[in-house]
Order: C-alpha cells, then structure tokens, then sequence
C-alpha cells in the first residue's frame, strides 16, 4: 500500500498518510497492520492494535498542496466499496461532488484503489467522469514506480489503459513487476 500512496502523491500532487496510532497503548501501527487489522465487516470501521489487541477508527490524512491537513475517517478496501455500491447517486455525480460530500469515501477509495474510477469497476460499474488533467504529463510521474508494481495498479492510478503503462514500461526496457522480487513492497 506504501508503494502505492507514494505513486497517488506523486501523480495528484496531494499527500495520503493513513494514521493508525492506537488511543489506548499509543503503538503507531504500520500501514499494513492498519490494513491487516480491519475486519471484512463493511460496518465496522476498526482496525486492531497488533500490541494491545484493541480496536479503534484508524485516520486516513488528506494534505492537498499548500500545506493544509484535513483528518478523515479511513475505510478499509471491502468498506469504501461497500459504502460507494450502497450510496445512492454516487455514480452520477462529479469526482469534485463527492469529494466534497463523501470526503472519507472519496479518499479512501484513492488510497486503496487509486482513483474513482477503478474503484466503480471493482463493483462491476462504469465511472464515466476521468480526474486526471488530460495534459498532465501522467508519463513522467509513473516512470518511477515502472517495474515496482503491477502495470494494472500504475494504470488505475493514473486513470489510462494497462496498454498505455506497459508500451511505456517496454519502451523503457524495464522489465515486468513480479510479486516474487519484491517481497519487501
């Protein structure tokens, strides 16, 4: 998730910091124990302290370019796609809306899925509305990450065809990510 909070930054130019320092022991969970530690219900919105074992509501960060942070809550994967699948009119509406109606939903899915758009097609729905500026320089920005990841996350992240990353990648002769040679991701 590390890996792919840093590729969001790098192509929005806005920083995501999931939070997760346990109230009770104060341990400073990890991005993945945040993850590891939430449940599958969509409507419980914990996550467990690996050291004390209690639960609580972990924070995603949101800071926009200028300085400014914004606390929000922070769904797990299985939960920002429940609550996008049962919110009626999310579909229709403008990134920019339900960014600012559904802050918690709307950053969650970006942090976890990389934008709206992938995250509607993982609940089999079609988002018609693309973030991305269109003459954003999204080339640049993914060269980094080329390799390091799956060429489907690059392309969810940067709201283009897995055709276009892996042209890029090849071009590059960089050579494909596997799940094998980076175990440390």
């Amino acid at each position: 998730m590390t890996l792919r909070l840093e590729l969001v930054d790098a192509l929005r130019e806005e920083r995501y910091e999931p939070d997760g320092k346990c109230p009770f022991c104060e341990h400073r969970l990890t991005n993945g124990e945040i993850i590891t530690g939430f449940n599958r219900d969509p409507n419980d919105y914990t996550t467990k302290c690996p050291m004390c074992k209690k639960r609580f509501e972990p924070k995603l960060v949101y800071a926009p370019m200028g300085g400014l942070r914004f606390e929000l809550a922070f769904y797990c994967p299985t939960q920002v796609l429940a609550r996008m699948e049962n919110e009626a009119g999310l579909l229709v509406m403008h990134p920019a809306e339900i960014k600012r109606e559904h802050p918690a939903v709307y950053h969650s899915a970006v942090a976890h899925h990389g934008s709206l758009k992938a995250a509607f097609k993982k609940i089999g729905r079609e988002y018609r509305f693309v973030e991305r500026d269109q003459k954003d320089d999204w080339r640049g920005k993914v060269v980094p990450f080329l390799g390091r990841m799956p060429d489907t996350v690059i392309a969810d992240c940067a709201e283009i065809s897995v055709g276009f990353v892996r042209q890029l990648r090849r071009q590059m002769k960089i050579a494909r990510y596997r799940a094998r040679d980076h175990v440390d991701n």
